[in-house]
């Protein structure tokens, strides 16, 4: 059935557009004050087979982030690991192999920064930067460089409302980003306003289509209380393309981490050049009339 929110409108898709249905309550509790004891309304679209949580904020997500979030202190996201590098392997293999060698490289949600400095190590000939809304992760505000002079630098951020100028950006990867976030839309259209004309935008998700295939533990997937959505490869590429892109690749793999190896769905995205036009020729617009 299809459900109503409490103002009497039919609940959409947050990646399609298209309406929803009521899929399953699901109550997290025991977690002390934590902002997640509550029961979770779980959402499907039947168009694009996007599972997600209709009754939770960005803003509450974001105070978790800042308040509770243990995730610089656990060995998953260690950035020395065999397996997360050879995670980093694996995505920088994609951008080399669409022709993106030694693009700058903005890598929104970068945590420990793992995977901006496995590419200092590795001899990566441009500069990089990460943003994380977690200070408790990210290494901090200072430049690093290398023995070719590439930076990296980091610097608080959030995916909805990037500090970055219109049009200043080549490659934005978002590395288990948008499984984190509500408004996915007003995500990809910040990523929209901040690359150039010829950007592009790399998109990892867990592969919620395939979660059955990979099964780890009970139910594993949707305890992780703080991924609000599960994504099928026709939600990322519907929401992608809702906002200005066009799919490049689709790349799907069994990627390790410290702890388990999990599905892994990854979009390569580019631009739209006519989008590219229509923007820009409404930014003018809006420059005349005022």
């Amino acid at each position: 059935m299809f459900v109503l929110n409490n103002k009497g409108s039919i609940i959409y898709c947050p990646a399609c557009g298209e309406k929803t249905q009521y899929l399953i309550d699901w109550e997290y509790s025991g977690l002390n004050d934590s902002i997640f004891n509550y029961t979770a309304n779980f959402f499907e679209c039947l168009y694009c087979g996007l599972v997600y949580i209709g009754n939770i904020t960005d803003e509450r997500l974001s105070n978790f982030y800042e308040k509770e979030c243990l995730y610089f202190e656990k060995s998953h996201f260690d950035i020395n690991s065999i397996e997360n590098k050879q995670k980093y392997k694996y995505y920088i293999e994609i951008i080399i192999n669409a022709g993106l060698s030694d693009t700058s490289i903005t890598d929104i949600g970068c945590g420990r920064g793992g995977f901006l400095f496995w590419l200092k190590n590795n001899g990566w000939n441009s500069n990089c930067q990460g943003v994380d809304i977690d200070l408790k992760s990210i290494p901090g505000t200072e430049a690093c460089k290398n023995e070719q002079g590439m930076h990296i630098t980091f610097q608080k951020g959030e995916a909805t409302e990037l500090p970055f100028a219109n049009g200043t950006q080549s490659l934005l990867t978002y590395f288990h980003v948008l499984e984190h976030i509500c408004n996915i839309n007003k995500v990809l259209k910040e990523a929209f306003r901040v690359l150039n004309e010829n950007g592009y935008i790399m998109i990892e998700v867990p592969d919620a289509e395939r979660y059955k295939d990979f099964p780890i533990g009970t139910a594993f997937w949707l305890s992780i209380r703080e991924h609000v959505n599960h994504f099928s490869q026709s939600a990322v590429c519907s929401v992608l393309q809702r906002n200005g892109f066009n799919i490049v690749g689709i790349y799907r793999n069994l990627l390790p981490t410290p702890e388990f190896s999990y599905p892994s769905l990854i979009i390569l995205a580019r631009v739209s050049s006519m989008n590219r036009k229509l923007e820009i020729s409404r930014l003018t617009t809006i420059r005349i009339t005022y």
